[in-house]
């Protein structure tokens, strides 16, 4: 399973996944 969580800002993109147990992070550009 992968858990994507938003910041209230929307330009953070949490993704966790659980099978890699890996954290990561996109930042998405907002201009």
């Amino acid at each position: 399973l992968t858990l994507v969580l938003f910041n209230r800002s929307n330009s953070i993109c949490y993704l966790f996944d659980k099978e890699k147990r890996n954290l990561r992070y996109s930042i998405m550009l907002q201009n």
